[in-house]
């Protein structure tokens, strides 16, 4: 994952774009912070407990929403263009988005009703 994240990282820096680490978080939690920071879009490299052919890179738009499907397909024909960088005062910027976790937790939270207790739930923790 953490190879992944610094190619990516690098790939959009590279292209201008500023990026935000988010470090390790669910994907609707990269959906809900694409979405209320504004940002133009939101990448998880996914690896869960799915088949390999599941998991990869999923790409968010601006609303938090799943890409359409002619919009991954131009990004995939792209994989294979001569890469392209902007000058080095135009490259984006990288750093770690301060309580991301936190922010997510909130949100979370805050959709759970008050009347609702978890009390009587076991949860297995592996």
């Amino acid at each position: 994952g953490h190879m992944l994240e610094s190619a990516l990282e690098a790939g959009f820096s590279s292209a201008g774009v500023n990026v935000h680490l988010l470090g390790p978080m669910p994907t609707p939690g990269i959906a809900y912070l694409t979405r209320t920071t504004r940002a133009c879009a939101g990448v998880v490299i996914s690896a869960s407990h799915n088949p390999y052919h599941d998991n990869g890179i999923k790409i968010f738009s601006s609303e938090g929403t799943k890409l359409p499907d002619s919009v991954i397909e131009k990004i995939d024909a792209l994989m294979d263009a001569p890469l392209d960088c902007v000058a080095s005062e135009q490259l984006g910027k990288a750093g770690c988005f301060p309580d991301a976790c936190g922010r997510y937790i909130e949100h979370c939270k805050s959709n759970f009703p008050g009347d609702r207790s978890l009390s009587s739930v076991k949860v297995v923790v592996g």
